[in-house]
Order: C-alpha cells, then sequence, then structure tokens
C-alpha cells in the first residue's frame, strides 16, 4: 500500500517560459510521479538573489501536492536535471 505525504513545493521556472508553459511542464512532471496536486499558485516573476542557470529572474511557481514517499527522492532527481527548473523546494509538511 502506497503512503502519501503531504508536501509543499517552491519551484523557480525558467523566466523565458511563459506562464502556462511552466505550469503545464511542472505539472506534468508532477504527474508523472502520481502526485495529487491539492492547490497551486503562481508567485509571479521575481529578481534573483544571484544568478542561475545564467538567469537573474524567475517565475515563481508554489504546490501543496500528496506524494508518495518513496518518491520524493525521484522527483527531486528529475527536477535536478530539469532545464527550465532553476531551483526548487520540496518540504515535507509533516516534519515540523
Amino acid at each position: 500500500m502506497e503512503t502519501k505525504r503531504e508536501y509543499d513545493l517552491i519551484i523557480i521556472m525558467n523566466p523565458e517560459l511563459a506562464l502556462e508553459q511552466a505550469k503545464e511542464e511542472v505539472e506534468t512532471i508532477l504527474k508523472e510521479f502520481n502526485a495529487e496536486i491539492k492547490a497551486s499558485e503562481v508567485l509571479g516573476r521575481k529578481d534573483l538573489q544571484y544568478e542561475r542557470k545564467k538567469y537573474n529572474s524567475g517565475l515563481y511557481l508554489e504546490y501543496r501536492i500528496l506524494l508518495n514517499k518513496e518518491k520524493a527522492f525521484e522527483l527531486q532527481y528529475r527536477f535536478n536535471i530539469t532545464n527550465n527548473v532553476l531551483q526548487y523546494f520540496l518540504k515535507n509538511l509533516a516534519k515540523k
């Protein structure tokens, strides 16, 4: 039986992408890992404190997801190798 945990995901995408294109790319990856999206919010384009992958700004997206705990590491690896992902933060909400 799968044990799903609730996670908060903040992801910074390539600022050259259109908003819908960035959301579609993230949500496609989440669906590949059978993540259930509970809530999503667009935080907008913001300047970065320092350059990431040659960009000085990024498109910030926030998701609240349910994800199988075994797939969390695989999801992080996928974000690491995806070119349009500048940075991400995945937090298990069960841990304090």
